[in-house]
């Protein structure tokens, strides 16, 4: 038995699960909606892995815009399954500069989570923040190990990251504990190695200039501890070689850029390759893409292909000069930095750009996300150890297709927190919602919602990385109905 904790008092409803009547026949789920009493849905769910049925065990949940139920059967696991689909977030995005404690400049940057990130550049620097980028500690606290510059860095936790540098060979290093210390895993003389990317916890791919005619196109099968050469790299046409963090994978699909015109594709994870012509921009000094058809290749200009890299077509670039260095996207949405201290965003597909960012005294280098609650997250890092963030202060979600009948504003939770909170709320009928958040004063500190929303049961996450700790209210307003909460936000 479980209860709907996206629902509201007088919108609850009791999941009851039912044993078939003989064993091994199909369970089922049954929603009962407890104002009325009524069985307002029966979902029949089949038995898996030989278990004689559900032992008891059941919670609803929201996750990656899905409303779902996680059912602990006998003798196996806790399975989950999707109850509906409830669309795409509604992000919230807020860009702030941090302190990264160092001056170098720094050429690379991978975001782990909205708390986790490692940045690294010049003169073996690495700094690595757990925090949100509240503070930014030394990740490589021991010297001497790593040499040279490191223009790719590439973590998957708080504790393993992997980063390359070329003085005169190029290396590859590895830590297991944070930066405390590093291990040289891959050396090769004459190369040089551009960017580095784990598919999992234990298979990752690295990409570097040709050496001897051929690309150098390195596999891990131990979670980066050793490096071979995939034998199906292809070969070097002309002089061309490629550029620090134009590497990119999703799926079976890889790509990386060029100085020729050009950019890499695979479908098949090295097997096999070919090439699309990045018509209007020679260098592709980033490449990003937010589908496996869909992608951008920047250099002197922006280039797009929407049929996975078999070609590309010049389209608008953001800002008037400078090469594009970074790319990072999610759906219809992209951001670029172009050699300088701003952060450029399109929200249709890279048909118009608008400036979302720019910091004073910054020549950004590279940029990293990575999805929290749906909606993109990530640091922008680059000179003079410039490092700024982009925050999604509120996703929002509509967690029932019920119709509330009356409002009401429901406790965070968790709380006290840090730094997110969930805040449900519910309006029965449309109109306009405005939900903000004051300090103790009174001063407002954020804006979560101020549009007009259909009637429904919503809920919103909120992220007050860039607040205080202490006491503050949150206070809904819709129509004639008002009401405030207090949460505790505790660092």
């Amino acid at each position: 038995m479980a209860f709907d904790s996206t629902s509201t008092a007088d919108s609850a409803f009791l999941w009851v699960w039912s044993q078939g009547a003989v064993t091994g026949a199909p369970n089922t789920l049954n929603r009962i909606h407890i104002a009325s009493n009524t069985n307002t849905k029966i979902y029949t769910v089949a038995l898996v892995g030989g278990t004689l049925g559900i032992a008891g065990g059941a919670e609803t949940f929201v996750k990656d815009g899905k409303f779902m139920i996680a059912l602990n059967y006998q003798n196996f696991a806790i399975v989950g399954y999707v109850l509906k689909e409830l669309g795409p977030p509604i992000c919230n995005y807020q860009w702030s500069s941090q302190t990264s404690g160092t001056t170098s400049i720094l050429y690379s940057v991978s975001a782990v989570s909205d708390q986790i990130c490692w940045a690294a550049g010049a003169g073996a620097t690495i700094r690595v923040t757990t925090n949100g980028g509240l503070t930014w500690g030394n990740g490589n606290a021991a010297p001497g190990v790593v040499t040279g510059d490191i223009y790719n860095i590439y973590a998957w936790s708080a504790n393993d990251a992997l980063c390359t540098t070329s003085p005169a060979a190029t290396n590859i290093y590895k830590t297991t504990n944070g930066g405390a210390t590093w291990t040289q895993v891959h050396t090769l003389a004459g190369g040089f190695i551009n960017a580095i990317q784990m598919v999992s916890l234990t298979e990752g791919y690295a990409t570097g200039d040709p050496v001897g005619g051929v690309w150098e196109f390195l596999k891990t099968t131990n979670g980066g501890s050793t490096w071979a050469q995939v034998p199906t790299a292809p070969a070097q046409v002309g002089a061309e070689a490629g550029w620090n963090n134009s590497f990119y994978i999703t799926g079976t699909n890889i790509w990386w850029g060029t100085n020729q015109t050009r950019a890499y594709r695979s479908t098949d994870m090295g097997a096999t390759w070919s090439s699309g012509v990045t018509t209007g921009s020679v260098n592709s000094y980033a490449i990003h893409y937010n589908s496996p058809t869909t992608g951008l290749a920047g250099g002197n200009a922006m280039t797009l292909s929407t049929n996975g890299g078999a070609n590309y077509a010049t389209v608008t670039s953001p800002g008037t000069s400078g090469n594009i260095n970074s790319l990072e996207g999610n759906g219809t949405d992209w951001w670029a930095t172009r050699t300088g201290n701003t952060v450029y965003r399109s929200t249709d597909g890279a048909a118009t750009w608008t400036t979302a960012y720019t910091q004073t005294g910054a020549s950004f280098n590279d940029m990293d996300f990575t999805l929290s609650n749906g909606c993109p997250v990530g640091w922008a890092v680059g000179s003079a150890g410039s490092v700024a963030k982009m925050s999604n202060l509120v996703s929002v979600i509509s967690t029932n297709s019920e119709i509330p009948s009356s409002f009401s504003l429901m406790q965070n939770y968790p709380n006290p927190f840090n730094p997110s909170t969930k805040i449900a709320y519910t309006i029965p009928n449309n109109g306009l919602v405005t939900l903000k958040i004051y300090n103790l004063l009174g001063k407002e500190v954020a804006s979560l919602i101020n549009e007009v929303k259909s009637a429904g049961t919503y809920e919103v996450n909120f992220n007050g990385a860039n607040l205080s700790s202490g006491v503050y209210f949150y206070r809904l307003e819709s129509g004639n109905f008002v009401d405030t909460k207090k949460m505790f936000l505790l660092k």
